[in-house]
């Protein structure tokens, strides 16, 4: 999606809680992650693994949504507590960084700390481009509280209509159902015009489900 159709959109694109219609923006594949082993240590190669969302491929920005934006900071934050200042160079995360206090890995010898250079390499792909980032640009509101007019039932309705099989659809009203049984007779009011809202079969479903639970308290 490029920052012109978000300004298209119907919907906050940045919205967490909205998902971009795959028939316009179809999944691109970025990569292909092969599990061919079972872990040795489960410690060394499970508990100490590193996933940090600020580790970026050149090319790929992150984009103004609050929830990643929050992580960008906080995932190598909790690393650093997790795992020591030096978690980049236990083998399982394998990074390519050099410097840092107390260096626990042998951080390639003798070899520069640039490249390309004249002593081993790594050499430039000649067939490389160079890339730099897009000028960042975030227009209009991302926050995530409910401005009145925001549009909370297109896609559940969509979702409901055009994803579940209907054996999903039992499997749904049924969850919600025995969780709603517990609750007042107010709270499930709101719960059935709120999903009546999504599809009004989908509100019928609830309501005949929440009759034949007779409503049993706690």
């Amino acid at each position: 999606m490029t920052p012109a159709q978000a300004k298209q959109q119907k919907f906050n694109p940045f919205d967490i809680t909205k998902v971009w219609p795959h028939e316009q923006f179809p999944l691109i594949p970025v990569g292909k992650l092969v599990l061919n082993r079972n872990p040795s240590n489960f410690f060394s190669d499970v508990e100490q693994i590193a996933f940090n969302p600020n580790n970026l491929t050149p090319g790929i920005g992150a984009s103004p949504d609050r929830l990643l934006q929050g992580r960008l900071w906080a995932y190598q934050d909790t690393q650093f507590y997790r795992l020591g200042v030096n978690y980049t160079q236990l083998p399982v995360n394998n990074s390519l960084n050099r410097v840092s206090i107390s260096c626990i890995i042998d951080n390639q010898g003798g070899a520069p700390n640039w490249h390309p250079n004249s002593f081993g390499g790594p050499n430039v792909d000649p067939n490389a481009k160079y890339w730099t980032p897009p000028p960042e640009h975030v227009e209009g509101d991302v926050d995530y509280h409910d401005l009145g007019d925001d549009d909370n039932y297109s896609q559940p309705r969509v979702f409901w209509n055009k994803v579940l099989s209907d054996g999903a659809k039992t499997r749904l009203v049924k969850n919600l159902s025995g969780t709603l049984k517990l609750t007042t007779e107010e709270i499930r009011n709101r719960a059935i015009k709120m999903f009546t809202n999504v599809d009004e079969n989908f509100g019928q479903k609830l309501t005949i489900a929440l009759q034949e639970e007779k409503m049993v308290y706690l």
